[in-house]
């Protein structure tokens, strides 16, 4: 999971930079450092 979201925050990253508003590519990366910090959490406790 750690790595698919780590992918889903570098390309929403990527699309913030190139689109003008890139609401939509904000809110993916927002979901994906959620996403990140989840997953981080769960490997951990491991």
């Amino acid at each position: 999971a750690y790595a698919d979201f780590s992918k889903a925050w570098k390309l929403a990253t990527e699309q913030i930079e190139s689109a003008d508003w890139g609401i939509i590519a904000q809110t993916m990366q927002s979901r994906a450092e959620a996403g990140l910090s989840e997953a981080q959490r769960r490997m951990v406790r491991r």
